[in-house]
């Protein structure tokens, strides 16, 4: 075998001057029919080269015998053979010296391990000979850009030019994706079906649509990551320039691992992906709806400066379908200014409704709507425009439809979204509005989300970046603790090592003292202080609970006593002994609010951080939130700030609200602590008591468990 060749690029696939098709066909049915079928009727600005040994022209183009045949050199074949002769087809490639391959054909890795082995054998072809290839089992690409004009699929014929890039892992998908954004009006860029993925990946075309001057907008229908590291950071660099959009499927909480702590139980697949989406500046969406609806709406390049959405509407319903959602989403629609009333109210009726929503009920006119829409875009308080217009059925709106798109192509600083509903959408001025680049959209709900997401991607754009912080920690200390662990096997740590642990990279916890004895817990007891509290210290219990193993509010030697032994006869029951157990003799503290900080490591994207409201409550009402390691003082800040329940811990009917930047700083200690010690698996602080007083708030329980 000769020296690898260097990678191709992605232009081999997406900017070909020439295209070979292996398989191609002229019987009706055919995936090789259908594909050649696309490439001439969306005429290829380049030369289409049909491979069949058993025709001699298809379509009256020349059709070869084999690749070898094809006088010219070849840039991208497109395999469309039976799975038997996939092999020997991307050798002759190869052999030929074709830079980009798109393999239609399945029955590979989607079909066991014979056929993925098979694959395996395809991409160490691919890989060796500098090749770079789609598929096995995909349905092809397209490239709409005029001076390329390449739908080399065997989906839809027609494919409406845009400014979206799309990559779906699903061909079937594929098909319904591309039908629909042509009847939504959303015009594609580039387009590819990865198949199984055997060798580009969604890092790939990322990194390459960010470069590429034609795509403004990214969608992606994603299964899973090939290199789930390598995405994050590609993707904080590309969504800083364009919208990042991206349906993932797989949420159900059947894929979450089985896991002893809370944060392991809580922290399904899913929850790493919301995580990564969130930190990289990724919009997620959780339908084919949203995701068009979401993909128009960032097509506009306008994004709000600000949260205030006015609605004006020719009907009320929809109106209120409109402000539901709104603010749903955490959309704010705030009063009209004074002056902004007294402009509407000196031409409109006095029927209408000058309140936001405006309703200038069923009988405004097209210069109604012109003056309403210029009279709310100058208000203030105003950051983005919802326009509902509902067809009377016996009006013409052609003329509404005129001012409305004439409105949205002079409005230079405020976004506008137009919802037309009725029969408006089969009509040919709506187009007008296409062509103002304004995202049109049939339902008020639509426009609603749509408008979201446009404030959810300003706000991320304006976010700083973050900035991991450096802590003063006594490393060394922290790693004895997790190789003495490890020597013995490894699993849950005993307290006594818990409490070293967390001290060492300086999470403050309560006065405890590890007792084997009962005059060793009395002694500790009194020199902590009564009340203690009194809890079984054993690496094989992890809910101490649940083995009846926690004594609160310990007031007296005799009850210390009686506690040591009610806490070892309930671990023998748990256990059917007693060996290696002892127990943790701790302060007493109350008052404050409990909170819970825990770390479970996602097998794809490494350490997963959790915060949430502690104690009961983290079983009961799960207000967790996620985000992945390292975390930045930013995303600290925002995990404490995205609870539900943020307002237990601000200050609720009287209570003192809790110093949240401790909260925010014990966050970014136990990031650093596991990156420092990857052997940690899995780790709760729970309940960690937050107070006003900063010197008050400590963790008062804790388990860590390493692999």
């Amino acid at each position: 075998m000769g020296e690898k060749k260097p990678k191709a690029t992605l232009d081999a696939i997406f900017r070909p001057t020439n295209i070979a098709v292996v398989g191609a066909s002229k019987k009706p049915g055919k995936i090789g029919t259908e594909i050649i079928r696309n490439l001439f009727d969306y005429e290829f600005n380049g030369t289409i080269f049909p491979v069949n040994e058993k025709s001699h022209f298809i379509r009256s183009t020349k059709c070869y015998a084999s690749l070898a045949a094809i006088p010219d050199p070849v840039d991208m074949a497109i395999i469309s053979v039976p799975r038997g002769g996939v092999r020997a087809v991307v050798e002759e490639c190869r052999d030929k010296g074709v830079k980009g391959l798109v393999i239609i054909t399945a029955g590979f890795r989607e079909t066991g391990s014979k056929g993925a082995l098979a694959e395996a054998e395809l991409a160490e072809i691919v890989n060796d000979a500098g090749m770079i290839a789609v598929g096995p089992n995909c349905m092809g690409v397209i490239n709409t850009d005029p001076r390329i004009k390449m739908n080399a699929t065997f989906g839809p014929r027609y494919v409406l030019p845009g400014t979206v890039s799309f990559l779906s892992q699903s061909g079937a998908l594929g098909v319904v994706i591309i039908e629909q954004a042509t009847e939504l009006g959303l015009g594609l860029r580039q387009f590819v079906s990865q198949g199984n993925r055997m060798d580009a990946s969604a890092d790939q075309f990322l990194d390459y649509w960010h470069k590429d001057p034609g795509t403004e907008v990214i969608l992606m229908y994603i299964e899973s990551f090939g290199d789930p590291r390598e995405f994050p950071r590609i993707a904080r660099r590309v969504a800083r320039d364009k919208p990042i959009v991206v349906l993932k499927s797989g949420r159900s909480t059947a894929g979450a691992r089985a896991a002893s702590s809370h944060t392991g139980a809580l922290a399904g697949a899913d929850a790493a992906y919301d995580a990564l989406f969130k930190q990289c500046g990724v919009m997620r969406v959780y339908s084919i709806e949203e995701l068009f609806d979401v993909g128009k709406a960032l097509t506009l390049k306008r994004l709000p400066k600000g949260n205030g959405v006015a609605v004006l509407t020719n009907a009320g319903g929809p109106a209120i379908m409109a402000a539901d959602t709104l603010s749903a989403l955490g959309l704010n629609i705030p009063p009209l200014a004074g002056s902004t009333r007294e402009t509407l109210s000196s031409f409109l009726p006095a029927e209408a409704a000058l309140n936001n929503p405006v309703d200038m009920i069923a009988s405004a006119t097209p210069e109604s709507y012109g003056r309403c829409m210029r009279a709310l875009l100058a208000d203030p308080g105003v950051d983005i425009l919802m326009t509902i217009f509902v067809a009377p059925p016996t009006t013409d709106p052609s003329a509404t439809l005129q001012v409305i798109a004439d409105v949205c192509s002079h409005e230079q600083s405020k976004p506008i979204v137009v919802c037309l509903m009725g029969r408006i959408e089969q009509l040919s001025q709506a187009q007008n509005l296409q062509k103002a680049n304004v995202p049109v959209f049939v339902y008020p709900e639509s426009a609603a989300r749509a408008m979201a997401a446009m404030v959810q991607r300003a706000r991320w754009l304006d976010k700083p970046h973050g900035t991991v912080r450096e802590f003063t920690v006594d490393a060394p200390a922290g790693r004895a603790v997790v190789d003495t662990a490890k020597a013995r096997g490894g699993g849950y740590l005993r307290d006594d090592e818990v409490w070293q642990l967390l001290t060492a990279y300086g999470i403050p916890t309560t006065q405890a003292v590890r007792c084997t004895t009962e005059d060793e817990a009395v002694a500790a007891a009194n020199r902590i202080g009564l009340p203690v509290v009194m809890k079984i210290s054993s690496p094989r219990i992890v809910h101490k609970t649940d083995a009846g193993g926690v004594f609160l509010n310990v007031r007296s030697e005799l009850e210390v006593r009686g506690a040591y032994h009610r806490i070892l006869q309930g671990a023998a029951k748990a256990l059917g002994d007693t060996e290696g157990c002892g127990v943790t003799v701790q302060q007493m503290v109350s008052g404050g609010q409990e909170t819970i900080i825990g770390m479970s490591l996602d097998p794809n994207f490494g350490p997963l951080i959790l915060f949430g409201l502690g104690g009961v409550y983290v079983e009961v009402l799960k207000d967790v939130v996620f985000r992945l390691h390292p975390v930045t003082d930013i995303d600290a800040a925002e995990m404490v700030r995205e609870l539900r329940s943020l307002p237990l811990l601000t200050g609720f009917r009287g209570s003192e609200p809790v110093d949240l930047t401790f909260l925010q700083e014990i966050l970014q200690r136990v990031s650093r602590m596991v990156g420092d010690l990857p052997e940690i698996t899995e780790m709760d602080l729970n309940p960690v008591r937050a107070f006003a007083d900063r010197s008050l708030c400590r963790v008062l329980d804790a388990r860590v468990k390493v692999g």
